[in-house]
């Protein structure tokens, strides 16, 4: 018998679930799924997905309780704004981002610092105007020194970001699931 395959928005009627959040679990692969890259229409999941998690809800209900307002419209805040961390967090988090742009160049244009990090060009330029990350200028362009770039997503400034880029947050969720956030 062959899977019957799903979408979203019949994901969403069948969850009971807000489309936001449906769209988180898709995207952060709590239900696995299939996108295909289009703007509408894009995910497909497979029923038996599905099936394992409602079977996991109903098991480790715990597991996936999100913050109140976390899928709200009218939520102002519907991520934390800080991350109280160790040391030991920090140079662990530090250690994990550095392998995580282990690929990127040594020394990055503003638009290849946020290309890697999934960061607006704009956020990068404001982090850099207000000291909080280190750049040289050369001429009219900023280049900034990896080291550096990695330094400011795993200090304080970096976890201070109300809006965590998709790099990011999955540099994060690889420092909590080895347990070195406080």
């Amino acid at each position: 018998m062959k899977d019957e395959i799903i979408s979203a928005e019949q994901l969403y009627k069948i969850l009971h679930y807000s489309k936001r959040k449906t769209k988180y679990l898709l995207n952060n692969g709590i239900i696995p799924c299939k996108n295909n890259g289009k703007k509408t229409r894009c995910y497909k999941v497979k029923m038996s997905d599905v099936t394992v998690y409602l079977d996991n809800v109903k098991r480790d209900g715990d597991k996936y309780i999100f913050p109140a307002g976390m899928f709200s419209s009218n939520c102002p805040s519907r991520q934390p704004s800080k991350i109280d961390m160790s040391e030991d967090g920090y140079r662990r988090l530090y250690g994990i981002i550095k392998r995580g742009l282990s690929k990127a160049s040594d020394a990055l244009p503003v638009d290849d610092a946020a290309a890697v990090t999934g960061y607006s060009r704009t956020l990068i330029l404001k982090s850099i105007q207000r000291g909080d990350l280190y750049a040289e200028r050369i001429f009219a362009h900023y280049i900034i020194p990896k080291e550096k770039l990695v330094a400011f997503l795993a200090g304080k400034s970096g976890l201070a970001i109300k809006y965590k880029s998709s790099f990011h947050r999955k540099m994060l969720q690889i420092l909590i699931e080895r347990g070195t956030s406080k």
